[in-house]
C-alpha cells in the first residue's frame, strides 16, 4: 500500500493498492466484481473505493486513506 495525492489538491491523502497483474489474470473476473461492489457501498465503517487505473503490469486501486494501520493487524496486537 503506497500514499498518493491529488494534483489539484495535494494535502487530501489517498491509498494506492498495486496488483501484479501475472498474480491475477486467472482472477480477473471477481476482482471486476469486487471493485464495482466497492464503487456501490457508501458507509462511514467501510474505505471508500475512488478508481482504479491499470499498466502493463498492475492494476491500480485507489481508496481512502485511513491512519492506523491494518485491522488485521491491531486484533492480532488485542489478543
Amino acid at each position: 500500500m503506497r500514499l498518493a495525492t491529488h494534483i489539484s489538491n495535494p494535502n487530501k491523502l489517498f491509498a494506492v493498492k498495486s496488483i501484479p497483474r501475472e498474480k491475477i489474470e486467472a482472477d480477473i473476473g471477481m476482482l471486476e466484481q469486487e471493485l464495482l461492489i466497492m464503487m456501490e457501498v457508501d458507509h462511514p465503517n467501510i474505505i471508500k473505493f475512488y478508481e482504479t487505473y491499470k499498466d502493463n503490469k498492475y492494476y491500480h486501486i485507489v481508496m481512502e486513506y485511513c491512519e492506523g494501520g491494518e485491522l488485521f493487524d491491531q486484533l492480532i496486537a488485542i489478543g
